[in-house]
């Protein structure tokens, strides 16, 4: 058995007139009529290759998208009740916090974490953008509840703690007294 000829850029066998490994030499054999030259290959279009391969870009797009966005749920225990919150411990979420949410599952919140105590009067929030009714509590320092206050869907008016916050905890309108969660009790994220 023959090593293989390797192919010069105009198709033919490099040294000697014998053809390479895929035939078409100088010796007149192959589709070339002789000429050691190759014609050019009949394309033939493919159809529906375009538009496959723009559903599957927009598909793995819209997966990465959803992928990178699903929150990262952190368990906690408000007065003893487990709860699921996502954290906005940056600026950057906690000035979207729960916006533009339309629902809140049951047992799911938001906890806004701040690096220091933050004063009463920087510490405003206000239901921009949310169409889901909320309560919060306003936390102080040892994770006490020192307020809690109930939040209307769509409503710009700010809700201000009356004292320093060390966090807050967003969820479902009246879960913090179907859950028997109430001022004075404590709001535990030691696992984060």
């Amino acid at each position: 058995m023959s090593k293989p000829r390797a192919e010069t850029a105009r198709g033919g066998a490099r040294g000697g007139s014998r053809g390479g490994a895929r035939g078409g030499g100088r010796d007149g054999g192959g589709r070339d009529g002789g000429r050691g030259v190759r014609g050019p290959r009949e394309v033939r279009p493919v159809k529906f290759v375009g538009p496959a391969v723009l559903l599957l870009a927009v598909a793995a797009g819209l997966a990465v998208r959803y992928a990178g966005s699903r929150p990262e749920l952190l368990l906690i225990h408000a007065g003893g009740a487990p709860l699921y919150v996502e954290v906005a411990d940056t600026p950057a979420e906690r000035n979207v916090g729960l916006s533009g949410r339309r629902r809140l599952p049951e047992n799911r919140g938001m906890l806004f974490l701040f690096h220091a105590p933050l004063p009463a009067d920087r510490a405003s929030f206000w239901m921009k953008d949310t169409h889901v009714p909320l309560s919060i509590a306003f936390i102080g320092e040892s994770g006490r509840i020192f307020q809690i206050e109930d939040m209307t869907p769509l409503d710009l008016s700010p809700v201000c703690p009356t004292g320093p916050v060390y966090a807050a905890l967003e969820v479902n309108a009246a879960w913090f007294a179907e859950h028997g969660v109430g001022v004075g009790d404590v709001v535990d994220w030691s696992d984060r």
